[in-house]
């Protein structure tokens, strides 16, 4: 019985599995002795690298890689308390009275005036006259509004000691007003692509434009209520900005909060004996920068803090490594000639022959790929002697004539070339941003001169008659920089510039290395450190960051705040033999057996490598170590079970060809009724798998029973009655009865379903009672309705019942596919040929790796966790160890287990372009262990905010709702839903838009339920307060900067904070606790009771979990940010408890234990890690299909792609997604693609039916 008395509930469900990514890029492992950002490797956010937890001791598991097997080593004793420090410094208001003026920024451009005679317009001291045209400021800040204002602000502190301060945006603050009236305006001159104090500005342009200020405001830093915290934060944050930019440190993009430090102090922060180091010192094309990334939060209790913290990126070089040092300066151009004349290369990609177009078309695109993502100058010097005669005419001095005859633009980017209105001559080039030969008129020509004198030439052609440039290389290509036009490529060189793709191996390593060496109590350090040495920079220009922040009454702390955080005691991981032993959220598989233990009674293998014999070993190894964890394995000849292609194989069709053969020799040798007999005469068992129900719907276990050699079998199927499974003949009578097993012990009659065979014991096991025991088998009788029994040996014209198709089997149960290298590409095609196309879950493993294990057992071990995971159902109910909260008797999670609770996890994941998709994943728990789920999917075009659409997420909940209701007999009463992909500026909406679309899905349900289940009342139209259970909505902040290290070196566990630390006060966001005590609940006018949903003058419930137990580099919390809590305050009609912040803490810290193929803690939420893989994996499908043309299109055997069989599909979104992008599609995934026939909804969506009612898509 469940807690409350219910059968019905929690009593099924299964482990939805996908293991997050190690250091190694594995796929189907979990890196133990990592601690890495992320769900896996280290991750780009803002701009920089960040660090993050992850932790567990060495094992070794799953596609190559270490995983799996944890623990090990001392047991350092766990404390319930632990003082820990972090990267926030305080910053305190000096002045009650304190008022900061606000201005809104507009800035316009001022262009030169032509007269009639087309030529510009002078003034009397010869400088060009100049007019208004257009706002160039827009609201995000830009490299070109950022220059404006910045040389605004240092005039204003130089002439008029007033500090304004900016970010280049459209907002602005002063400490004092500076002018007149409401709005005041300013003329500013600067460099158009380079700063005013670049060595070679004097080459630049100048832009001229007018800065207007309008007086929006004052800010009172000392007001506190919830409509001016967000004003208040948006003015500290631009004053911290202002002072960084003044120092020159270096930002990339729109609204930057990465903060680079300056070339020439880059030195200072890399350790030369570092990988960083040897990059900084020896790689001719990038280099790695270290920088600050910063942000000002609102706590608790009125306290302000400045949280910073350290990152790491890559830019690409503007001069080569070393020269600087060595009395010069020296230009990295994008084309280099090697010293014999004839080899080069374009941005390292080979060039054969530099005398010679580029013909290669593959070598083409992966230098336009190459040049797309970079910035670039234009350099070279006008040799013509007509242009310095024109000069000399003109009165230029000879330095000035040498100045001029330097042209330059800097900072230049590809450019698509576009059609010119107003030259009515032919032009070519139009769309192209690259002509592969400089001097070929049938690639590219244009006119030159004035009326007779006109002609047309090649871009080579001009250079050489107007400039006097002849080229080294005219048959290299030239590139439209836009509208300079066309230039070579020998005249280019690399422009400083954020790298783009910055994630090899060699670069991720080296910043991994990075913060290993600045772990722990040494990163809050290196922050303090580098935060110094940004004040003595701006010293050093004669200013002062303590005096910046004084013109603002604001004072900066230099020591970062210590707090006391909550160690979560950590809950019981119980297998069913032992209870495992944890090491700082860590455990082993070393002789456990499995909790719940799948069978394993069909397996195909692809071997990918050519290498049969190392496919081999391995599924011998994994069978063996799999029977040691419990599972029950199918008796096979493992040779003819496995596909080997001809060496190793790397494309599409043959990876889809031989993961087919794989899958039909399974299905050959298990369904074969020589097999089945054999089975049966050496084990007296038969073969055990899953049928396809009669009407369609979901599946049933059953048993298969030899019958004829032909594309049918018969089935024996599970019930709870004594169903006829046979009919016979007996004595010239025909008659129906059910197969049973005699034992010899006790004469018993046990069902086929309560016999097996135990490979381990090399034995038979009957459940007798309710115990399994171990018996002879004598032979296999038949009763019939009347109870009569017999002899299966004495009865003629024995025929199976139930009487299938092969096609209908579930065979096999899982595909091994042996990789033969950790290509993502190879891994992604096997994955969605084996989800998409075949319906089956499968198992990758490298072979490499498992080749190179010194312990090939404890590898095995971890796989068969994973497969464990990935074979559980709702029927048996797999996994492989459940969680008892800290002093409890019965497991479960914390306050989910009292009352039927669903745990929805929601998470999105968007390709990039303008034709981009985004894909939202919902995974919900099915039962009070989290361990077991259902996962749904809808796929629509990428939105331009981070909400989902009221639609979607009304369908997801409606569609989970149903499974919950389906899986337990009811509907949940209560709801815990996790979002991720969300920011703060984003929550208001969250709070809004999709609190209600849940509620309308739960409404959408009761109205499809025709009466089942009870309706609002008040009759209301999109759900109500009154009518749905309440729901507690939490952000899962996974990309916070937030550090906690250990006060006290000494303390903690490897320089790290225990597994479920948590922080849950002083630090967290006061907004928060605000918006829940302000914000009204939308209810409407009605007799009714509202539902509180806040406890009054509550301090709100974010909290910061650090989940994992980090080895190496520093453990990076899970900022969970409570945006609506109707759960907070106890709701006697729905039974159960309050949701208080403790509790809350609790439930999530034990869900990371719930991780079902990884033996440790995880660091975020399962259900968000289930929904972020699955989200990802379908948007690998959806690319796929969509760059192969393969979608709205039916697929079959004419294109090699379709599934095997007779019949075509359709795929995975609506006919009409086609070149306007993917229209709202969606399709259920319960548990997997299936290769059945889509069906179409009434809309016209594709929606591929489930097999069970959970879900595995994620594994």
């Amino acid at each position: 019985m469940s807690r409350y008395g219910d059968d019905r509930y929690y009593n099924r469900g299964r482990d939805a599995n996908y293991p997050p990514r190690d250091r190694s890029r594995s796929r189907d492992s979990y890196s133990a002795g990592r601690s890495q950002g992320g769900p896996g490797g280290p991750f780009r956010g803002n701009g920089g690298y960040g660090r993050g937890g992850g932790g567990g001791g060495r094992g070794f598991g799953g596609r190559g890689g270490r995983g799996g097997g944890g623990g090990g080593g001392r047991f350092a004793p766990r404390p319930d308390r632990m003082l820990v420090k972090t990267n926030y410094f305080k910053i305190d208001i000096d002045d009650s009275k304190a008022e900061w003026i606000q201005y809104k920024v507009s800035i316009f451009k001022y262009d030169k005036i032509k007269g009639e005679d087309n030529r510009f317009l002078k003034n009397e001291d010869g400088s060009f006259k100049r007019e208004l045209r257009k706002e160039i400021l827009c609201a995000e800040s830009t490299e070109m509004t950022r220059r404006i204002l910045r040389k605004l602000s240092d005039v204003l502190r130089s002439e008029r000691k007033i500090e304004l301060v900016t970010d280049g945006s459209a907002s602005a603050f002063s400490n004092l007003p500076f002018f007149d009236g409401k709005e005041g305006s300013f003329d500013v001159d600067v460099r158009t692509d380079c700063d005013d104090d670049d060595p070679e500005a004097e080459y630049s342009g100048k832009l001229f434009a007018k800065v207007n200020l309008l007086k929006v405001g004052k800010v009172n830093p000392r007001e506190q209520h919830v409509s001016e915290i967000e004003k208040i934060r948006q003015a500290m944050d631009i004053i911290c900005k202002s002072a960084l930019l003044s120092v020159g440190m270096k930002v990339f993009g729109r609204s930057p909060r990465v903060f680079y430090f300056p070339d020439e102090m880059q030195e200072r922060f890399i350790d030369a004996r570092s990988k960083l180091g040897d990059m900084f010192h020896r790689e001719r094309n990038f280099t790695p920068i270290v920088g600050l990334m910063q942000a000002v939060r609102f706590c608790e209790n009125g306290n302000i803090f400045f949280n910073c913290d350290s990152a790491v990126n890559f830019a690409n070089r503007e001069y080569a490594p070393g020269s600087r040092y060595n009395g010069g300066r020296e230009a990295i151009p994008l084309l280099e000639v090697h010293a014999d004349g004839r080899r080069g290369n374009i941005l390292g990609i080979p060039i054969d022959n530099v005398h010679q177009p580029i013909t290669n078309e593959a070598k083409k695109a992966q230098i336009e790929a190459a040049l797309k993502q970079i910035k670039f100058h234009v350099k070279y010097k006008i040799q013509s002697d007509n242009e310095r005669q024109k000069m000399k005419k003109r009165g230029f001095s000879d330095e000035e004539i040498e100045r001029r005859l330097v042209k330059m633009m800097k900072n230049k980017k590809l450019m698509i070339e576009v059609a010119d209105e107003r030259n009515d001559k032919p032009k070519m080039g139009i769309g192209k941003c690259i002509i592969w030969h400089a001097d070929d008129p049938n690639l590219h020509h244009f006119y030159y001169g004035k009326d007779e004198a006109e002609k047309q030439v090649t871009v080579a052609e001009y250079f050489r008659e107007r400039y006097g440039i002849r080229l080294n290389y005219p048959c290299m290509p030239i590139l439209c920089i836009g509208k300079p036009g066309w230039i070579p490529i020998e005249l280019l060189f690399q422009a400083f510039s954020k790298m783009r793709d910055a994630n090899s191996d060699a670069q991720k390593n080296a910043v991994l290395e990075y913060y290993d060496r600045n772990a722990g109590n040494e990163n809050v350090l290196n922050v303090q450190n580098l935060l110094k040495q940004a004040s003595r920079a701006l010293e050093r220009k004669g200013l002062n960051l303590s005096h910046i922040l004084s013109q603002y009454n604001l004072r900066l702390s230099e020591s970062p705040i210590e707090v006391m955080a909550k160690v979560l005691p950590e809950p019981s991981v119980d297998f069913a033999n032992e209870k495992a032993r944890l090491n700082n959220g860590s455990w082993n598989l070393m002789g456990k057996k499995f909790s719940q233990p799948a069978e394993l009674s069909s397996f195909a293998v692809a071997d990918l490598t050519g290498k049969s014999y190392l496919a081999s070993d391995f599924i011998k190894t994994f069978l063996k170590v799999a029977e040691t964890h419990g599972m029950r394995v199918a008796s096979c000849d493992i040779q003819r079970l496995i596909a080997t292609g001809r060496g190793v194989i790397t494309s599409l069709n043959e990876v889809r060809r031989t993961i087919k053969d794989a899958i039909d020799m399974s299905k050959s040798f298990f369904l074969n009724s020589v097999t089945l007999s054999r089975m049966f005469n050496d084990h007296h068992v038969w073969y055990s798998t899953r049928v396809k129900n009669m009407d369609g719907q979901g599946w049933s276990d059953c048993l298969v029973i030899p019958y004829g050699n032909g594309a049918e079998c018969g089935v024996m199927i599970r019930t709870n009655n004594n169903r006829p499974t046979h009919s016979f003949s007996y004595r010239h009578q025909q008659k129906e009865g059910r197969m049973k097993v005699k034992v010899k012990e006790t004469k018993d009659l046990i069902d086929p379903f309560s016999f097996r065979y135990n490979s381990a014991l090399r034995c038979n096991e009957g459940k007798l009672g309710s115990t399994w025991q171990r018996v002879t088998f004598e032979m296999t009788v038949l009763v019939d309705g009347n109870g009569e029994t017999f002899p299966c040996h004495v009865v003629d014209e024995l025929k199976p019942k139930n009487i299938v198709s092969k096609s209908q089997v579930e065979c096999p149960s899982i595909v091994f596919i042996i990789l033969p290298n950790d290509s993502s590409e190879i891994y992604g095609l096997a994955k969605m040929f084996c989800h998409f196309d075949f319906g089956v879950p499968c198992q990758c493993i490298v072979s490499t790796k498992y080749e190179g294990q010194r312990n090939k057992n404890q590898y095995c071990s971890n796989i068969a966790v994973k497969v464990n995971a990935k074979l559980s159902n709702h029927i048996n109910s797999a996994r492989a160890w459940t969680t008892t909260p800290v002093g409890q008797s019965c497991t479960g999670i914390t306050w989910v287990r009292e009352v039927p609770t669903m745990v929805l996890g929601i998470s999105t994941s968007s390709s990039l372009g303008n034709d981009a998709v985004s894909v939202i994943c919902a995974t919900a728990s099915m039962d009070q262990g989290c361990m077991q789920f259902a996962q749904d999917v809808r796929i629509c075009s990428k939105s331009k905010t981070e909400t989902i659409d009221g639609s979607l997420m009304s369908s997801l909940v409606e569609s989970l709702v149903l499974q919950f209701c389906l899986r337990h007999g009811l509907p949940p009463k209560r709801l815990l839903v996790y979002r991720d992909g969300v920011n703060e500026g984003s929550f208001n909406r969250v709070r809004k838009q999709e609190i209600e679309s849940i509620r309308q899905g739960f409404l959408n349900f009761a109205k499809a339920c025709n009466g089942s289940y009870p309706v609002c009342k008040n009759e209301c139209k999109s759900g109500c307060v009154f009518c749905c259970p309440p729901i507690t909505l939490v952000a899962c902040m996974t990309r916070t900067n937030v550090k906690i290290v250990p006060a006290d070196r000494r303390e903690g566990n490897k320089n790290n904070v225990w597994s479920g630390t948590c922080v849950d006060a002083t630090l967290i966001d006061k907004v928060d606790a605000l918006t829940l005590d302000n914000c009204p609940i939308d209810g409407k006018d009605t007799n009714m009771e509202p539902r509180l949903y806040s406890e009054p003058g509550s301090g709100g419930y974010d909290f910061l979990l650090t989940a994992q137990g980090g080895l190496k580099g520093t453990s990076k919390p899970v900022h969970y940010r409570i945006i609506w809590n109707e759960n907070a305050v106890h709701h006697q009609e729905q039974g159960g408890s309050s949701l208080t912040k403790e509790k809350l803490e609790f439930a999530t810290y034990e869900m990371s234990y719930q991780y079902s193929t990884a033996t440790k803690a995880v660091r975020l939420v399962p259900v968000i890690r289930y929904s972020a893989k699955c989200a990802e994996t379908v948007l690998k499908y959806a690319r796929y299909l969509k760059d192969n043309e393969l979608i709205g299109k039916e697929l079959d055997e004419e294109v090699d792609y379709g599934r095997s069989g007779s019949g075509s599909r359709k795929v995975l979104v609506r006919q009409d997604a086609q070149a306007n992008g993917f229209s709202p599609a969606s399709f259920s995934i319960l548990p997997y693609f299936v290769p059945t026939v889509a069906a179409n909804d009434s809309q016209g969506t594709v929606i591929l039916q489930p097999r069970c009612s959970s879900s595995h898509i994620s594994a």
